[in-house]
């Protein structure tokens, strides 16, 4: 909540994963990481693809949101040819054109596990979701073959990228009405 009021946003999403092997070198009693999928903001690239084809939830300087496939492993290039401006990748492309494309045999998909998912609807409205879990009697999490269904069903999602679960999964929305 903190880092929302900083910059005078409305909302926070936490996302991407990272990478911490090999560990790095602690600086000022502070570990670092590195982020494994691409990071644009404003159009400045800080963190590339990992893997041709990964998936890319981006939002253009014109403010069309999309969900694009890197077209390289170290780029920040697309097979779409799309310019990234706003973007951030993600590990399991949950939602292709309508259809739920997760992977049945993928422990990812079987797992129950908080989520943060980023997507795209049929008419064009942005899609920003993260699910509860690990609190049992609570919310135990959901697998993400089940939110793909739920984004399909209920909110008509084109598609939808996982980009963050477990722990870190966090949405901020800032209520204090002094926008």
């Amino acid at each position: 909540r903190s880092f929302v009021n900083s910059i005078g946003a409305q909302i926070g999403i936490n996302g991407d994963f990272y990478d911490t092997n090999p560990p790095y070198p602690p600086s000022g009693g502070l570990y670092f990481t590195d982020v494994v999928h691409n990071g644009v903001s404003n159009g400045v690239a800080y963190s590339t693809s990992s893997s041709n084809g990964q998936s890319i939830f981006n939002v253009s300087a014109s403010k069309v949101a999309r969900v694009l496939r890197a077209a390289g492993a170290g780029t920040s290039n697309t097979m779409e040819g799309v310019t990234l401006y706003n973007a951030i990748g993600g590990n399991q492309r949950l939602v292709t054109n309508g259809v739920n494309t997760t992977s049945p045999t993928d422990p990812y998909t079987t797992a129950l596990n908080p989520h943060t998912a980023l997507g795209v609807t049929f008419s064009g409205n942005v899609l920003l979701v993260t699910v509860d879990g690990r609190q049992t009697n609570y919310s135990e999490g959901m697998r993400t073959d089940e939110i793909a269904d739920l984004l399909i069903n209920h909110f008509n999602a084109r598609d939808v990228l996982n980009v963050d679960g477990g722990g870190s999964t966090t949405f901020v929305i800032d209520d204090s009405n002094d926008a």
